[in-house]
C-alpha cells in the first residue's frame, strides 16, 4: 500500500481515476498544515502533496515542519501549485524548504502520474510500448530454493506459437500484448498468484537469430480480467544486456501501415549505433513515406545506419518523410544524407509563447510557405491569447530545406 497525505482536493479527486487505479493508493485529505502534520503522526505516509497557500500555514512551512522530523526522512515532499502561482522565486524557495518537486496541477493525470511515478518508483512508461503477438506459458516454481523477497515465476514466450516444451509443473497459457525495453504486459488465462514485487523470469524467442532471451523482471502491476481475455499482469525488466536490448528494439522500432497511396513505415525511439533497420528494409516496396514524428534523439553511429538503410532501398520507388521531429529535423540541417533522396512533407516547429513561457510544437507542411515570413504567420495563437514564436534560430532549424526549396525563394 502507498500512503499519501495531500491538502489539496483536486490532487485526491485525480489520484481515484486512472492511471493509479490499478495501484493500492490510501490518500488522505487535510484541509490545513496541522491537519496534515496530524496526519502524519497516525498514517504512513509515503507522499505528501501540499498547496502553496493553507490556512494556517504556507505550504513552504509545511514542508519545513516535515523535514524537520527526523522520523519522516524517507517522505517525499512535493508542493502542489496553480499554473498563475508558480514562478522561479517559488521554485527556488520550494527547493531550499526541502521539497523533492513542484507540481503543476493543470497537468494531465497522466502527467501527475509520471511525475509522482519519478519520486515512489512507481510502474511508469519510459519507452513506447507496442502491441505484439506473443504466446507465454508461465509456471509457477514455489518449489525451487529463491532468494528471500519473492517467489520466482518463469515465463517463456515466442512469437506466434510457443517456444519447446513447457517446464514440469503447471503452467498458465497466455500472451504478451505490450512490450518495451522496459519492460511487458501479459495476459494469461489463470489468475496469477502473484503480488507487486514478486519476480519473474521471461524467457523470450527472438524471430531473428532463433536465440532463447532470458530476461529478470519484477511484478510492477496485478490487474483484473480484461475483455481481451485473460487476467493483466505487469512486467518491469530489471537489467538487460545488450544483446536483450538489441532484440527488444527489432521489435518496437517501426510499425509498417500500408495506405492507398503507398506504405506508411512509423519509426519511434532512439536511432543508435544499436538500432537496426535490415528487417525493415526488405519489407518495403513501391511508393513510402516515413513517419518519423516519434523519433527523440539520433547521434552519429545511428545516423550513418539510417544514411546506409536509405541507399539500399532497392524496390522502393519513391519515399517521404512526414511528421519529422525536431531532433530528426535539426540532424539534418548539419546532415542532408539523412533525408537521402527523399524529402520532407512535414515537421515539428517547436514553438513558446513569451507572455506565458507556454511550450508547444506545431505541425508544418512544406507545401503551404514559401518563406519565413509565411511560416512564422501561420503559427497558432497560445492560450493566453499571446503569439507563438519560433522556439529555434531559424538558419539551424531550417537549414535542411534548402534542397527543397531550390526553384523557391529561401525560406529563411
Amino acid at each position: 500500500m502507498i500512503g499519501i497525505v495531500t491538502t489539496s482536493s483536486e490532487l485526491r479527486d485525480a489520484l481515484s481515476g486512472p492511471p493509479f487505479t490499478r495501484l493500492n493508493l490510501e490518500c488522505r485529505l487535510a484541509t490545513d498544515g496541522a491537519a496534515a502534520l496530524a496526519e502524519l503522526e497516525r498514517f504512513q505516509a509515503a507522499l505528501v502533496v501540499m498547496s502553496l497557500k493553507l490556512p494556517d500555514m504556507t505550504g513552504l512551512e509545511l514542508c519545513r515542519r516535515v523535514r524537520e522530523r527526523r522520523e519522516w526522512r524517507h517522505v517525499r515532499v512535493m508542493l502542489a501549485t496553480q499554473r498563475e502561482e508558480y514562478t522561479p522565486e517559488v521554485g527556488r524557495a520550494a527547493a531550499d524548504a526541502g521539497c523533492d518537486d513542484v507540481l503543476e496541477m493543470t497537468l494531465s493525470r497522466q502527467a501527475i502520474y509520471d511525475q509522482m511515478a519519478r519520486l515512489l518508483r512507481l510502474p511508469r512508461r519510459l519507452a513506447r510500448r507496442v502491441t505484439v503477438d506473443l504466446v507465454t506459458e508461465v509456471e509457477d516454481l514455489d518449489n525451487t530454493k529463491e532468494p528471500v523477497g519473492g517467489r520466482r515465476l518463469f515465463l517463456r514466450a515466442g512469437l506466434f506459437s510457443a517456444v519447446g516444451r513447457a517446464p514440469k509443473g503447471a503452467t498458465a497459457t497466455g500472451r504478451v500484448v505490450d512490450l518495451s525495453e522496459r519492460g511487458a504486459k501479459v495476459l494469461v488465462q489463470r489468475r496469477p498468484k502473484l503480488a507487486i514485487g514478486d519476480r519473474i523470469r521471461l524467457s523470450l524467442s527472438s524471430p531473428v537469430d532463433g536465440d532463447d532471451l532470458r530476461i529478470d523482471a519484477r511484478v510492477a502491476w496485478v490487474g483484473g480480467r480484461q475483455e481481451a481475455g485473460g487476467y493483466s499482469l505487469g512486467l518491469q525488466f530489471e537489467q538487460l544486456g545488450r544483446k536483450e536490448r538489441s532484440v527488444i528494439w527489432r521489435l518496437i522500432q517501426w510499425d509498417i501501415v500500408e495506405e492507398p497511396e503507398g506504405l506508411r513505415v512509423i519509426v519511434h525511439g532512439e536511432i543508435v549505433e544499436e538500432t537496426e533497420f535490415e528487417q525493415l528494409s526488405a519489407r518495403l516496396h513501391g511508393k513510402v513515406r516515413f513517419d518519423l514524428g516519434g523519433v527523440r534523439y539520433l547521434n552519429s553511429r545511428g545516423i550513418l545506419t539510417w544514411t546506409r538503410f536509405l541507399m539500399d532501398l532497392r524496390d522502393v520507388t519513391d519515399y517521404s518523410f512526414i511528421h519529422c521531429s525536431t531532433a530528426f529535423v535539426l540532424q539534418a540541417s548539419f546532415t542532408p544524407a539523412l533525408v537521402g533522396a527523399g524529402r520532407v512533407a512535414s515537421f515539428w516547429l517547436p514553438v513558446v509563447c513569451p507572455r506565458c513561457n507556454q511550450e508547444d510544437q506545431t505541425l508544418a507542411e512544406v507545401a503551404n510557405f514559401r518563406t519565413l515570413k509565411d511560416l512564422l504567420a501561420g503559427l497558432p495563437p497560445c492560450r493566453c491569447g499571446g503569439r507563438m514564436e519560433l522556439d529555434e534560430v531559424p538558419d539551424r532549424m531550417l537549414a535542411f530545406l534548402e534542397e527543397h526549396t531550390a526553384n523557391r525563394p529561401r525560406p529563411w
